[in-house]
């Protein structure tokens, strides 16, 4: 009788460990999807800094006040995008200690 409970208790912890891994799973779906799409965002972002400089450099708008702060804007802007592309990089970061372990 003891071994039927044990038998019925191992079964019971093993589906309700796998119910558990699908269920967290299905969570972190949203986290990589962010994770993808932060690093598309920081890409334009850099890529419209980097025309926001060129057109700045361009004789007609040097020193222009208005270009100058829009490119600080956009800076500080990629600077916070890659706050966030940090604090979601758990992809990365498990590979990296999966590595370090081994």
């Amino acid at each position: 009788m003891i071994n039927l409970w044990v038998v019925f208790g191992c079964c019971f912890f093993a589906i309700l460990s796998g119910v558990l891994a699908w269920y967290i799973r299905e969570l972190m779906k949203p986290l990589r999807f962010f994770h993808t799409n932060v690093d598309s965002i920081k890409l334009l972002l850099d890529e419209y800094l980097s025309h926001l400089e060129r057109v700045y450099s361009m004789d007609v708008f040097y020193g222009d006040e208005t270009l100058r702060s829009l490119i600080e804007h956009t800076k500080f802007l990629s600077a916070e995008t890659q706050k966030y592309k940090e604090l979601f990089m758990f992809e990365e970061n498990e590979t990296n200690e999966t590595e370090e372990k081994i």
